[in-house]
């Protein structure tokens, strides 16, 4: 489920796009639909700690009859509690891990500047991410061995890693993370342009005004 924030209060949308809400306070209901409702979600402290009530006043709450179990929104009278279970409310907390290993990552492309193999990454930078690395948790550091380069900043830092690695091998740059020596592949490799390149794009470029000089020539002859 999500909670998406609107002006005065949010909505609550089900994992296939519909919003959830109750159509009024005059009796139990739950209400889902695929376009947005005009009554809000709001949180309260009114019943049972905190909790979520509809702007037209129903509270929503957990039905937990062995023939029932479901969500509802119930109604209240003259600011009565509602019957059936409160709900809780819980935060959800990224992984301890996950957060460590996206940090290390930020910090591993903050650090390691590699300008698609012209100039060579400084080693001591290098050994300090291995000291990094090394404060890592064994979870932490089993998902840097083994992430995707599609796998966000993280598959950005070991993409970067891996190409490193790869380029320059293991004795000034230590493979700390234990991927292992990858193939570079051709995508990654950006050779800078050279005297002998300039020269090669200045022939071509000859070679086509020439042409263009030559063909014009020849009309102009021709009429």
């Amino acid at each position: 489920m999500e909670f998406r924030s609107r002006e005065n209060g949010f909505d609550i949308i089900t994992p296939n796009g519909d919003y959830v809400y109750a159509a009024s306070n005059s009796a139990n209901d739950l209400k889902c639909s695929s376009s947005q409702s005009s009554v809000l979600n709001l949180f309260s402290t009114a019943y049972d700690g905190l909790g979520i009530v509809s702007s037209v006043g129903a509270v929503l709450r957990f039905n937990s009859a062995s023939n029932q179990m479901r969500f509802r929104y119930y109604h209240t009278k003259d600011g009565k509690e509602p019957g059936q279970k409160p709900i809780t409310i819980y935060k959800l907390s990224e992984d301890e891990n996950v957060a460590s290993a996206k940090a290390f990552a930020s910090d591993f492309l903050s650090a390691i500047k590699c300008d698609n193999g012209v100039t060579p990454p400084s080693t001591s930078a290098w050994n300090d991410m291995a000291q990094k690395a090394s404060a890592l948790t064994s979870a932490a550091l089993s998902m840097l061995q083994t992430a995707a380069y599609q796998d966000g900043e993280i598959g950005l830092a070991v993409e970067r890693y891996d190409y490193i690695i790869g380029k320059y091998g293991t004795t000034d740059y230590p493979d700390f993370l234990s991927r292992g020596i990858r193939p570079i592949q051709p995508s990654q490799v950006i050779e800078p342009l050279t005297s002998e390149s300039f020269m090669i794009f200045g022939a071509i470029a000859l070679f086509i005004v020439g042409g263009f000089a030559l063909y014009f020539l020849i009309r102009r002859k021709r009429a």
